[in-house]
């Protein structure tokens, strides 16, 4: 559960996404950290995540008792060499925001620098810089698909199709799986959503079409 409870705010974009990785729902108070979620969400190297983590407390220079709560925990998957080795305590602010209120954050970012470390974690502010990226519009296209219901006809097409071709385009792949071009526009949609499921890969760092590169992840006959 949340160390602190996220309010409804008229100033800033709040909300909740379900998160199927996690089976639960999130709440977020900024468009920003919305982002961030649907990023982590279909990350093939986070395991799960979630908001509001805990709460810290610390000491001000006038010894005044402070608190503070971070945004995000992000916890990876350990089966997957690339994976991060450290668990992620993240902010999520713009960069403007942060230059603007240093002097009130640096204090709340050494303490939490201070508290990760001691948990084995590493403390990351993630700003619009990280976020808002070709990666992003990937995911935000993906996520579209991601409700569709894969038949096991359609399934078994596209991904022994794609076993045989190993590395291969969408366009290419359509191709090899029927002649007729209203077929194949059927079947893009599931191509889409395999993807989104991370079931066929692909750099989800370049923008998505149906020329970009896409392969196996998993074996199937």
């Amino acid at each position: 559960m949340p160390s602190r409870q996220i309010k409804k705010s008229y100033r800033n974009i709040t909300g909740k996404v379900v998160s199927l990785k996690s089976q639960m729902t999130h709440s977020f108070e900024s468009g920003l950290e919305r982002d961030f979620f649907s990023i982590l969400e279909m990350d093939i190297n986070v395991q799960y995540f979630e908001e509001q983590p805990v709460t810290i407390s610390f000491q001000d220079k006038k010894g005044v008792q402070r608190r503070y709560t971070p945004d995000v925990l992000v916890v990876f998957r350990t089966d997957i060499d690339c994976s991060p080795k450290e668990t992620w305590l993240c902010e999520v602010k713009y960069r403007e925001d942060i230059f603007s209120n240093w002097k009130e954050y640096k204090p709340k970012f050494k303490a939490a620098i201070k508290y990760a470390k001691k948990k084995g974690w590493k403390f990351k502010l993630v700003s619009e810089v990280e976020i808002k990226t070709s990666h992003l519009e990937n995911v935000r296209f993906l996520k579209h698909y991601r409700g569709l219901k894969l038949t096991g006809k359609e399934e078994h097409l596209l991904l022994s199709t794609l076993n045989s071709l190993e590395l291969t385009s969408p366009c290419a792949l359509m191709s090899k799986c029927c002649d007729d071009k209203w077929e194949r526009a059927k079947l893009v949609p599931y191509l889409w959503k395999l993807v989104g499921d991370r079931r066929i890969g692909c750099d989800l760092n370049r923008s998505l079409s149906m020329q970009s590169e896409i392969w196996t992840l998993e074996h199937f006959e």
